[in-house]
């Protein structure tokens, strides 16, 4: 094993960026492709949902198959299967075309990601691993801030089918890269089978609750952000273009904290303490802009820089404890964690879709609210029963 080149993690950080990008791209252009697919914006929120379930669903049956077929072998299909989900999507001309395409792109996505991070395991020394995870993690966060501004430009001034056909261009690019990585083919493994890996890995220590804190808290939490353009939209009046800049500016501080999360684990003293707050920060963020009556605009601004942060110490946080479980069940626990937090996204997207026209906003996020407080409260039960810092 050698250390990978940073330029050759680029290629790595495209699919990560494809991957996050394609959750929240149809969020700041929810009313134009509503009116283009006649139907009504909340109903967009499927299109994630959609592709969120289906990444859900599969990630965990996907995940552990290119230990034995390569990583190759499931990430170039997938890159091009990706790539025609979402020129589908641009091309559809009925939101019933549109469906299936998304469905398609989460099918692809489950397989693009645990082959990203594998491949980072597979290529590069064990000292410099945790940098360059976090450098191909990156495109993720980074997808966060430049999808929504753009996506709302390009909705603005040209058309929202662009958006998706920037996606599928992308696609092709970094399976073009990919496919010119020399990449070693993974050593052979004991095949234990999918169930009794994922029944293996539920029962490390302090896995079960972390777990279910991912759909809880950090599935939901996140889902929330994928329809925050259209909680903005609706409880605030924004036109497009700023609910671009304002999911852009909250991408940017969600970044920032994501700087701060050495600094936060050593004051707290812990990285489970460090989760906890950021939780706190995410749900007190929530709270403010989904369901308390609407804020005067420093207090609204100053609520979404608490949730960003929060949500950027605590997000990436959560996911490193989980992944520095036991290295034998590691490509499971990491295939459960992006299962579980798709899962969360679907919840919240599709109770976005059928409920925001009926019961509000209001009460829909605040079910949302309900699910983040939960995930905290099981991790700080955890914490508790587990004084020793983790």
């Amino acid at each position: 094993m050698s250390s990978l080149p940073g330029r050759r993690l680029l290629p790595l950080m495209l699919v990560m960026f494809l991957i996050g990008g394609a959750e929240v791209v149809a969020g700041p252009m929810m009313a134009p492709m509503g009116d283009s697919f006649a139907v009504p914006a909340a109903r967009i929120a499927w299109l994630p949902a959609s592709y969120a379930l289906v990444y859900a669903a599969m990630a965990p049956l996907l995940g552990p198959l290119s230990d034995r077929l390569g990583r190759k072998a499931l990430l170039l299909p997938a890159l091009v299967g990706f790539g025609i989900a979402n020129a589908g999507i641009a091309l559809a001309p009925v939101f019933a075309m549109a469906l299936p395409c998304a469905a398609l792109a989460g099918l692809s996505a489950a397989a693009m990601a645990p082959n990203a991070v594998a491949i980072v395991a597979d290529t590069v020394d064990a000292p410099r691993q945790p940098a360059a995870m976090g450098r191909i993690l990156a495109g993720l966060t980074v997808s966060f801030v430049l999808t929504p501004a753009g996506a709302a430009l390009v909705a603005a001034r040209l058309d929202w089918r662009v958006a998706y056909a920037a996606m599928a261009v992308g696609a092709l690019l970094a399976a073009a890269a990919v496919a010119a990585m020399p990449l070693p083919r993974p050593e052979a493994r004991p095949h234990a089978g999918v169930a009794v890996s994922i029944g293996a890995a539920f029962r490390q220590a302090g896995a079960a609750p972390r777990l279910a804190a991912t759909f809880l808290w950090l599935g939901v939490s996140i889902g929330v952000i994928t329809v925050m353009a259209e909680i903005l939209r609706r409880r605030y009046g924004l036109p497009i273009e700023a609910l671009g800049l304002a999911l852009g500016l909250f991408g940017l501080v969600t970044i920032a904290g994501n700087l701060l999360i050495p600094v936060a684990v050593r004051r707290l003293g812990s990285p489970s303490r460090a989760v906890l707050a950021g939780i706190a920060g995410t749900l007190a963020g929530i709270l403010a802009l989904g369901v308390l009556p609407p804020l005067p605009a420093p207090l609204a601004v100053a609520a979404a820089a608490l949730w960003a942060l929060g949500y950027g110490v605590a997000g990436p946080t959560h996911q490193a404890v989980l992944a520095g479980m036991a290295a034998s069940l590691r490509g499971t626990t990491v295939a459960l964690t992006a299962s579980l937090v798709n899962l969360g996204i679907v919840v919240v997207a599709f109770g976005a879709g059928r409920f925001f026209d009926t019961l509000g906003i209001e009460a829909t996020i605040g079910v949302a609210a309900a699910g983040v407080a939960a995930g905290f409260a099981v991790l700080l039960a955890a914490e508790r029963r587990r004084p020793v810092a983790t």
